[in-house]
C-alpha cells in the first residue's frame, strides 16, 4: 500500500549541503555547495542510483558457456562509508538514503527473476535479465528510510499541505570550520488525505511525486453474511448480482484517448516530413516538437490509467467491506486480447483475407484500458487481509444461461445490454443476469456461504438504486449511508 502526493517545492534549512568537488579530488579542487532545489534533488537521485548499481554489479548471469559471471564485470564491494571516502559527491548524502538501495535492489532483482520463471512456465518470452539503472533511460528517483522517525519525518502544516524533512550533515573535512554542519532538506507536498504510518518515502523528481510506503491495512468491516457475484466487462466495468452497475468515466477516458491520437498523428506527420523511416527517425535526432508530443502522450496515458485505478480501488474496497464472499468469473484475459488468426487466401497464395483484426484492435485497446485483471488483484489482496472469501467460477455460458430457468442458448442474448430467455420469457439486464449465474455457481461450489441475492444493497424496493450504490462507492462512503439518507 502507498500514498502518492504531489511535490510543490523544496527548500533548505541550515547549512548549504556539500554536493562534491569541482573535479576528481585532485589538488586545487573547489568545494561545491548548493541550495538550488533542482540541483539538490538530482544530487540525491544520482547518489541513490550509484549505490543501486553498486549492489546490482554483484549479481551474476550465465555466459555463453553456462558459467556464472558478474553482470557488470568486476563487482563493486564498497560499503556506504567507503563510498563516502572515495566519492566526494556522496560524502554528505544522508545515511538513510545511501542504505535504502540495498533492500530495494534485492526486491527488484528477485521479483524480476520470479517473473521470468513464471513467463517461462507459461511458454512466453521471459525477456531480458534485469540490468543497471542508466542516467539516460531511468527516472530520477531516490528512497529514504523513515527508521522510526530518525529521518524522512513528516509534519502536517495545513489542511492540505505538509513537509517531509530529510536531514543530513556535511563532513568536517569539507567545511570551513572543520566541524560537521547539519542541514535539512524540506520537501513540501500537497495532501488529499491523512498520511498513514509509513516505513519509507520514495521521490520521483521527474514527476514531482513523493510516495509514502506503508503496510497494507485491513479494511474495517463487520460480517454481513452476504455473497455477491460480479461480472466484469467493457461497456459496464462491474455488474453485481444485486443489480449495481459500476461504470468508468467514459467521457474522461474518451477525451484522453482523443488527445493521445491527436498527438500521435502529429508525430506521424513529423516522421513523414523528415523522409526517414520510423525506426531511423527514432534512432536519429528527434525534433523538440516530436519529444513534446511524446511527453504529452505519456502524461495523458498516465492520467487515464490513474483514473481507472482510482475507481477500481474504491469499488474493490466497497465490495470487500459489504460482502463475506465474492465470486468472480475465471477469464482468460490474455486470450481475449490476443490477435485474430490470419486467414490465407486460397486463390492467391501469400495473401490473406480480412479477419476482423482492425475491429479487434479497438476492442483490445478498450479491454486493456478497463484493466480487468487489476480489479481482481485488488479484490484478492484486500479480501485476504479482511478474511473475505474470493473464488473463481468457470466463465463459459454465464452470459447465455437464463438465471430463472437455466436454459442456455446464444439467442437469449438479444444485445449487449438485453437478456431475454427464448424458453421462459425472462427478461433482465444481460450483465446482471450473468452476475447472478456467477453467484449461483459460486454458491454451489461453496454451500457453507449463505448468499442473499434478494437481500442485497441494491435490490429493487430495498431503498437504494444501482446509481446510488455506484455514487456511494465513488465517494468512499458505505451504501448504507446512501440508503438511509434516501429513506
Amino acid at each position: 500500500m502507498s500514498q502518492r502526493v504531489r511535490v510543490t517545492r523544496v527548500s533548505v534549512k541550515g547549512a548549504s549541503p556539500f554536493i562534491g568537488l569541482s573535479d576528481n579530488g585532485d589538488s586545487g579542487s573547489e568545494r561545491l555547495y548548493s541550495r538550488d532545489p533542482d540541483e539538490l534533488m538530482r544530487w540525491l537521485c544520482g547518489a541513490w542510483r550509484t549505490r543501486f548499481n553498486m549492489h546490482r554489479s554483484r549479481r551474476n548471469r550465465y555466459d555463453k558457456d553456462g558459467n556464472l559471471v558478474p553482470i557488470g564485470g568486476e563487482p563493486d564491494l564498497r560499503t556506504p562509508k567507503q563510498s563516502r571516502l572515495t566519492q566526494s559527491w556522496t560524502a554528505a548524502v544522508p545515511t538513510a538514503v545511501l542504505e535504502s538501495p540495498d533492500r530495494l535492489e534485492r526486491q527488484d532483482w528477485f521479483a524480476a527473476v520470479k517473473r521470468r520463471e513464471t513467463l517461462k512456465q507459461q511458454g512466453k518470452d521471459p525477456g531480458r535479465m534485469p540490468r543497471f539503472r542508466s542516467r539516460k533511460h531511468s527516472p530520477d528517483i531516490f528512497a529514504c528510510w523513515y527508521n522510526n522517525g530518525r529521518n524522512a519525518r513528516f509534519q502536517r502544516v495545513g489542511r492540505r499541505s505538509g513537509i517531509v524533512f530529510i536531514t543530513g550533515q556535511n563532513p568536517g573535512q569539507y567545511t570551513a570550520s572543520g566541524k560537521r554542519e547539519s542541514f535539512v532538506i524540506r520537501i513540501h507536498v500537497r495532501l488529499s488525505e491523512p498520511v498513514c504510518a509509513y516505513t519509507s518515502v520514495r521521490v520521483n523528481w521527474d514527476r514531482r511525486e513523493l510516495v509514502f510506503v506503508n503496510d497494507p491495512q485491513a479494511i474495517t468491516r463487520q460480517p454481513t453474511h452476504k455473497a455477491v457475484g460480479i461480472d466484469r466487462g467493457v461497456a459496464v466495468a462491474v455488474a453485481t448480482s444485486d443489480g449495481a452497475m459500476l461504470r468508468l468515466p467514459k467521457n474522461d477516458l474518451k477525451r484522453a484517448d482523443r488527445l493521445v491520437r491527436m498527438h500521435q498523428r502529429a508525430q506521424a506527420r513529423a516522421i513523414k516530413a523528415s523522409g526517414k523511416t520510423t525506426k531511423d527517425y527514432y534512432r536519429g535526432q528527434m525534433s523538440k516538437r516530436f519529444r513534446a508530443h511524446a511527453r504529452a502522450i505519456s502524461r495523458l496515458s498516465a492520467k487515464a490509467s490513474r483514473t481507472v485505478a482510482d475507481r477500481q480501488q474504491k469499488w474493490s474496497t466497497g465490495l470487500v467491506r459489504d460482502y463475506d464472499a465474492i465470486f468472480i468469473e475465471d477469464l482468460n484475459i490474455a486470450g481475449m486480447t490476443s490477435k485474430t488468426r490470419p486467414v490465407p487466401n486460397p486463390l492467391r497464395p501469400g495473401q490473406y483475407l480480412p479477419n476482423g483484426q482492425a475491429r479487434k484492435r479497438g476492442l483490445n485497446r478498450v479491454m486493456r484500458q478497463a484493466s480487468l485483471s487489476r480489479l481482481e488483484t485488488l479484490i484478492r489482496y484486500k479480501a485476504d487481509r479482511a478474511g473475505v472469501l474470493v473464488a473463481q467460477v468457470p466463465a463459459p455460458y454465464t452470459s447465455q444461461r437464463c438465471n430463472a430457468c437455466g436454459h442456455i442458448a446464444k439467442d437469449n442474448r438479444e444485445s449487449q445490454a438485453v437478456f431475454s430467455c427464448i424458453n421462459c420469457g425472462h427478461t433482465a439486464n444481460a450483465d446482471t443476469n450473468a452476475a447472478r449465474n456467477i453467484l449461483d455457481a459460486g454458491a454451489s461450489a461453496h454451500p457453507e456461504i449463505t448468499h442473499g441475492t434478494q437481500q442485497g444493497r441494491t435490490c429493487p424496493g430495498d431503498g437504494g438504486t444501482s446509481d446510488d450504490w455506484n455514487r456511494a462507492i465513488g465517494e468512499g462512503r458505505s451504501p448504507d449511508e446512501t440508503r438511509t439518507s434516501a429513506a
